[in-house]
């Protein structure tokens, strides 16, 4: 997340806006989490773009099933392509380009069908078991960072946002500025 608010200083820039008019000086509580739907989006999208597992872990038919036009024996192994999921143009036009707004609707709330198209945990029944808490924390720990600094790119830094893979991605290492916002 740091290093996509560092490649795109006015998504940063908006963040600070948002956090800055709904939280102010306060603690960040995840009773404003609603009322940040920017920040949300931000991470959204993070989650969407960088898609850090390719496939959703493996799962195996418990009896013969029917999905769309294929045919599953019992006990055929099923994973589900999140990066299909995450880059699919005819529902989000553009998935290569980093765009926290396509989650808000025209109001600037959350759109619930756009934010169906983050699943970087996973899906379904047997989504990753730490996915609420991880939300939950990241968020937190992401506005509150937010709210108290601002990040730039150390000097003669390239930022460089293709993924280390693996059988989770990760970014490439990166140094960070650092300034207190407060």
């Amino acid at each position: 997340m740091l290093l996509y608010i560092m490649a795109y200083p006015d998504v940063q820039e908006n963040v600070y806006k948002e956090i800055d008019a709904v939280v102010k000086w306060r603690i960040v509580s995840l009773k404003k989490k609603k009322s940040l739907p920017y920040t949300e989006a931000v991470f959204l999208e993070v989650g969407r773009i960088v898609s850090p597992t390719p496939f959703d872990a493996p799962h195996f038919t418990i009896m013969d099933a029917k999905i769309g036009d294929y045919d599953g024996d019992k006990d055929s192994v099923v994973l589900m392509n999140l990066y299909s999921v995450h880059y699919d143009k005819d529902y989000l036009g553009d998935p290569e380009c980093f765009r926290p707004d396509r989650f808000l609707d025209n109001n600037g709330t959350l759109d619930a069908d756009k934010c169906s198209h983050s699943i970087p945990f996973g899906n379904g029944r047997r989504s990753c078991i730490g996915e609420q808490q991880a939300k939950l924390n990241i968020f937190l720990s992401f506005a509150t960072m937010l709210q108290k600094c601002e990040f730039f790119k150390a000097p003669g830094e390239d930022l460089d946002m293709s993924p280390i893979p693996g059988l989770v991605f990760h970014p490439k290492y990166f140094r960070v500025s650092v300034k207190d916002r407060m």
